[in-house]
């Protein structure tokens, strides 16, 4: 019924929903929270790209999932830079997180 790109990541329907939402709302702050595979912060990111404004500010727990976001955004970042991230304040911070 629905298409992901795997068990865990969000719809390409739901992707594209989003993006169409944040075009059509001409969002210029918005925030994520969960990353998972970064899909969604793609969409998001290259929305605001399309709309010429906006910032995507997405917060992840995990470490892994971070990592996996990071590497991601770098490999796509001339599509979507405007999404931001500061890597060593974060992972700094993460130490002191602990476990949930």
């Amino acid at each position: 019924l629905f298409l992901a790109h795997n068990t865990g990541s969000t719809e390409i329907e739901t992707l594209n929903w989003l993006h169409a939402t944040i075009c059509l709302t001409k969002a210029t702050c918005i925030l994520e929270t969960g990353s998972l595979d970064g899909l969604g912060t793609i969409a998001l990111a290259a929305a605001c790209r399309d709309n010429g404004l906006g910032k995507v500010h997405s917060v992840e727990i995990d470490p892994a999932a971070f990592d996996r976001l990071v590497s991601r955004m770098q490999r796509h970042g001339r599509l979507v830079q405007p999404w931001r991230y500061n890597y060593k304040a974060v992972k700094k911070k993460r130490k002191d997180w602990g476990h949930c």
